[in-house]
């Protein structure tokens, strides 16, 4: 089993990339059952990939470090704030959806791929 010292976001994502048995954070063991499809995690994703994406992220809070990490510029995230307070999954959702529609330097980073939000979580 890999040992994984990131957050369970990343691991389950990586363990769906992969079709790996990872240990998480807390010690506990998550496997990833579904083998097909493969993702190629190079490709580029756009916002019709938007629900499979979410489906990695469900219980990342700290979506605007992690927006910043993917190339979303500070005030684009703020922005993204104002437009939802108090609203975690709305403020997610948005900056997900920048994020894929490449803007700000999204394309810089390497533009919206799974090996990108690997690397950002």
């Amino acid at each position: 089993h890999p040992a994984v010292k990131l957050n369970t976001d990343s691991c389950v994502l990586q363990c769906v990339l992969s079709a790996h048995t990872c240990v998480m954070p807390d010690n506990s063991l998550w496997y990833n059952k579904q083998v097909s499809p493969v993702l190629d995690v190079d490709a580029t994703l756009d916002t019709n990939d938007i629900s499979d994406v979410m489906e990695y992220l469900h219980s990342c809070n700290r979506w605007l470090p992690l927006g910043l990490k993917l190339g979303l510029f500070y005030h684009t995230l703020q922005r993204i704030e104002l437009e939802n307070v108090n609203n975690i999954e709305n403020c997610r959702i948005a900056m997900l959806d920048a994020w894929l529609c490449k803007q700000d330097d999204v394309g810089l980073k390497g533009g919206p791929t799974y090996r990108q939000l690997i690397g950002a979580l």
